[in-house]
């Protein structure tokens, strides 16, 4: 009994220790996703949902760690529009929604695979510097892209901590980057939503090496999963799903190997 007991503190004081890493690690990243009007759902979810038709989906950008107000000036960024739950391979009709005005017939304006969108290989072909899938790919998605202004400034702040007001956190002086996109989901049908993710494009250059593709587009930073979007709202309608973290799915991890192992020791104990 004493045995068990000092696992079970053990495994407690090691998930806290876990928890709050993974705390200090997200809560400031240089890429995240938020929605005027949209509400944060937490738990195993983790995402800012869209509660209208039409979504003022905004990018932000924020300098840390290497990343620099010159570099994220200098830099193609991409926001995908996949969708959720998972669709295809075989193509679908869904009806359409626009991103900034501009009509994309779901799935005929589609590709379905997992992003970025390759330059010169299959676009059906993941390779290992594709956006991590997040229990979201491979999906039919789109592909928007924008370079930062650098005259849209924004305060900087933590979207999982205070999201759904980005453009009352608009000022000339703020310390971050941001790009409004609207979309209008009015046309998309209902039993499907768009999941949006955040990403910045890496364009491979080969030197020498005979497994590199020439050309082939991977990712470069993306907005951690805890600090991206979704329309279809927060009460379960078009499709929304529950999408664990990585961070969380590994204390859950951690939680039934520690259940295994007390569950052993009794069995061993008995015999």
């Amino acid at each position: 009994m004493k045995n068990k007991t000092n696992i079970c503190k053990t495994a407690l004081v090691f998930s806290a220790i876990l928890l709050a890493t993974i705390g200090r690690v997200h809560a400031y990243p240089a890429l995240q996703i938020d929605i005027q009007g949209g509400t944060y759902v937490g738990g195993l979810d983790e995402t800012t949902y869209c509660n209208t038709t039409s979504c003022d989906v905004y990018a932000i950008a924020t300098a840390s760690g290497n990343l620099t107000d010159a570099e994220i000036l200098a830099t193609n960024y991409y926001l995908s529009m996949a969708l959720v739950p998972k669709t295809g391979p075989a193509p679908g009709s869904y009806g359409s929604f626009t991103v900034n005005g501009t009509t994309v017939d779901v799935t005929a304006d589609m590709t379905y695979g997992v992003p970025p969108l390759e330059a010169t290989i299959l676009q059906t072909l993941t390779d290992p510097g594709d956006l991590p899938s997040h229990g979201i790919f491979e999906t039919y998605f789109a592909e928007y892209m924008f370079i930062f202004d650098p005259l849209k400034k924004i305060n900087s702040y933590d979207v999982q901590a205070d999201a759904g007001n980005p453009a009352g956190k608009i000022n000339a002086s703020g310390a971050s980057f941001y790009e409004k996109v609207i979309i209008d989901t009015t046309n998309l049908d209902s039993i499907v939503s768009l999941h949006f993710d955040l990403y910045s494009e890496n364009l491979v250059i080969c030197s020498n090496n005979p497994n590199c593709v020439e050309g082939d587009i991977d990712i470069n930073d993306f907005a951690p999963f805890s600090h991206d979007g979704q329309t279809g709202g927060d009460d379960g309608g078009g499709g929304q799903q529950e999408i664990p973290e990585p961070g969380l799915m590994a204390l859950f991890g951690m939680g039934l190997l520690g259940m295994g192992v007390s569950r052993t020791r009794r069995k061993r104990k008995a015999s």
